[in-house]
Parts: C-alpha cells; structure tokens; sequence
C-alpha cells in the first residue's frame, strides 16, 4: 500500500445539521464512483494503482461525507450511528465498486457488512483457513475476526497451532440461530414460528448471511422455511439474489438451495400459505 489517510481536525464554528445515515450513503455511493473515475483517468499518476490504494483514496473521500456532519448522523430509527458502523458500510460499498471479478449481484450492493464478508471471504470454505488470510481480506472491508466470531461464523482452528479458524457451516449453526430468534421448534406451522406465547409479532433482526444459514440449515434437515421467508419477506430480493450467487459458487449447497428458491416465487409462498 503506497497511500496514507490524513485526518484533519477543526474546530466546527457552525450548527451542523442533523442527517440520515440513509442519505448520506447516497451521496457516499456517487463520491466513490466519481473518484473512481478519476483514479482510472491517471488523477494519482498515469500508472495503475494497486487495488489496496485503490480503497483507501476512496474510502478516504467518502469519510468526508460521514466527517462534515459528524455528530448529527443518525440510523433509522433516529440513533445517533457511531463512526465504526460508517467505516464498515463505507468499506463494504467502495470494495463492490472496486471488485472487478464476479461483483455481487445489484440486489446486494446495500448487503450488511459482515454479511459482505462472509460472501467475499468465507463462503467458499469449507472447513479451515489460515488467520492470516482472513485478516488480510478483511482489513479493506473494516470487519474484524472478532465481529464474525462473535456472530459464530468462525471459531479458532483445531489444526496449525492457532493459526487457523474454522468456518461454520448452515448446518452447524442451525440451533444457535434458531435460539437467537427463539422460534420454537414444535409442530403448529407457521404461528409457532411467526408468534411469540402472547400471540406477538416475533421481531428480530438478522444479519443476511444469519437468514441465509437459517434456510439452508432448515432445508438441509427437511424442516419447512415457507414460515420464515413470510416472517421476512421483505428480505426476499436479497435472499434470492444471494441464493443464486452462492448456488455457483457452493456445489454441496445446491441440494437445499434448490428446494428453498422455488418458495421465493411470490405467487408459490403466497398459495403454499394459504393452503396452510
């Protein structure tokens, strides 16, 4: 890596007004494509610069953005959102504009960041990987191994003296995930999945790559994920976006796979629904 972030501190002398994080990401999206643009014309020189260098001047730029109303940027549900998130999200879009072989599908360009990882970095992994690797991967994402073991999608390797993780697989975290929603596991179809005891909405947020394991792990085992892809319709873009993606790229998933894409047809979920 050639290039250095310089970061400027000063003091603000005027009222910055509050913003969306929804917003601003917008104005992120084209400031990164700009720059890129600007990079290929030959702005830092007429030789090309390394994919690394490449990320950091764009990341840089973006920051920009988050930096000029740093303080006032909030999430969705009007949070003020800490610069870590930022950093991730910012890192996550500039490394699917730089990416040039095998980009992810439009669906998931706004994927969540660790989510963005797991399909850059670990989908193809079947069992272990040296640290290093991972590390190296992750650092232009601005995920850390602690965030993805913390979700349980890697775990310290049995092999290589600590110098490998291994890399959870649907199968193996199907009841840590089940437990996190606290869905329980009894017949009564889609209530017992969709509701908690007192008839509530059960309402949790999951990270992609969490629903994507969720389905295949249910798949794998023959159990029904027609309740959860109502209980997250809104996520079905997304889900069967990534469902094809992951299919070319996973053989041994095609089994499931292929018994969860035909309920992402609207007109399918919707009769297999009602039938129930």
């Amino acid at each position: 890596m050639s290039y250095d972030l310089i970061h400027v501190c000063r003091k603000r002398h005027s009222v910055v007004r509050k913003r969306s994080w929804a917003g601003i990401r917008q104005e992120v999206r084209r400031r990164a494509r700009e720059e890129l643009k600007a990079i290929e014309k030959g702005r830092y020189g007429n030789e090309p610069l390394l994919a690394p260098d490449v990320r950091l001047i764009c990341i840089g730029k973006c920051l920009q953005l988050y930096s000029a109303h740093y303080g006032q940027v909030v999430d969705n549900n009007s949070e003020p959102l800490p610069l870590h998130f930022a950093l991730q999200d910012i890192g996550t879009m500039v490394d699917q504009l730089v990416t040039k072989e095998r980009p992810l599908p439009p669906e998931l360009e706004d994927v969540d960041p660790v989510s963005y990882a797991w399909l850059r970095v670990l989908l193809k992994i079947k069992r272990e990987v040296k640290v290093d690797e991972v590390n190296k991967a992750l650092r232009a994402m601005q995920v850390t191994p602690d965030e993805l073991k913390k979700l349980g999608l890697i775990v310290r390797g049995r092999t290589g003296r600590g110098r490998t993780y291994e890399v959870k697989q649907p199968n193996e975290r199907l009841n840590a995930l089940l437990e996190k929603l606290k869905s329980p596991e009894i017949p009564g179809g889609i209530q017992a999945s969709l509701f908690d005891d007192a008839g509530d909405p059960v309402i949790r947020d999951l990270n992609l790559v969490d629903l994507i394991h969720l389905l295949i792990g249910l798949a794998d085992t023959g159990q029904s994920v027609a309740p959860w892809l109502e209980r997250f319709s809104g996520e079905r873009p997304k889900v069967k976006a990534a469902l094809r993606f992951i299919n070319d790229a996973r053989p041994d998933w095609k089994g499931p796979i292929s018994r969860i894409l035909p309920l992402l047809d609207e007109t399918f979920l919707f009769n297999h629904i009602e039938a129930s």
